[in-house]
């Protein structure tokens, strides 16, 4: 196999996969999409992903 191929078998499994932040959290949280909906300037969506995953997130995500 030629480097470009093995390349796209990897990015293929790597997006197919939850992140293992994802699936070592207890609560299914996708941590990465929170942080990008803060840095693209979204709380308000970062705020409800936290209000479905999460017990009491106004406790757990008080800032």
């Amino acid at each position: 196999m030629d480097q470009n191929r093995l390349h796209e078998i990897e990015a293929r499994c790597t997006q197919e996969s939850p992140p293992h932040c994802r699936s070592a959290c207890p609560f299914n949280l996708d941590v990465r999409d929170f942080m990008a909906r803060m840095a693209e300037g979204r709380p308000a969506e970062a705020r409800k992903l936290l209000e479905r995953h999460l017990p009491l997130p106004g406790v757990l995500a008080r800032t």
